[in-house]
């Protein structure tokens, strides 16, 4: 399937994209809301600036995947793999990350607000600047994490089990 194959489809009324493999495609600037990409292969697409609120990724790999500046608020990402992935300013408020694999993620700027990461295992991502107001880390693994700079107001670390990452005094 092609970036425009994508975009006609849904402007024709089709929301679900279930198992689809999107490798390396370049899907910026896309307006994908409310749609279904359960399963679907994103890894090393480009999805930067586009517009995928509302939508389900539940158990997408999203692996060297781009997402700058991406708004995924009110997405769900349950067991999404975000390895490598790069979410600088994305907008992720209250997206749902439970159970999801942060591995290397560069969360640098993006707004996690209210974001539900329980259970996730996040290990060596980067928080810098931040803003994960009222974010749920219960229960999730965070080593060598850095949160620098990082809004952390609110933040439930209950049974996180946090190792070697720098979080600043909240």
């Amino acid at each position: 399937m092609y970036a425009e194959d994508l975009l006609e489809r849904y402007k024709k009324g089709e929301r679900l994209f279930d198992g689809i493999f999107f490798n390396g495609m370049d899907l910026s600037n896309m307006h994908l809301q409310k749609a279904i990409f359960t399963s679907s292969d994103f890894t090393d697409a480009v999805l930067e600036n586009s517009d995928l609120k509302y939508s389900d990724f539940s158990y997408a790999d999203f692996e060297s995947a781009s997402l700058k500046n991406a708004d995924l608020k009110f997405s769900n990402l349950f067991d999404a793999n975000l390895e490598y992935a790069d979410l600088t300013n994305a907008n992720l408020t209250k997206t749902n990350m439970e159970h999801a694999i942060c591995s290397h993620t560069k969360f640098i700027g993006a707004k996690l607000i209210e974001a539900n990461l329980k259970k996730s295992f996040i290990y060596k991502a980067d928080f810098r600047n931040a803003d994960l107001t009222g974010a749920n880390f219960e229960g999730a693994y965070l080593y060598g994490a850095n949160f620098k700079n990082a809004k952390l107001k609110d933040v439930n670390w209950k049974d996180a089990k946090i190792e070697r990452s720098k979080i600043p005094e909240f």
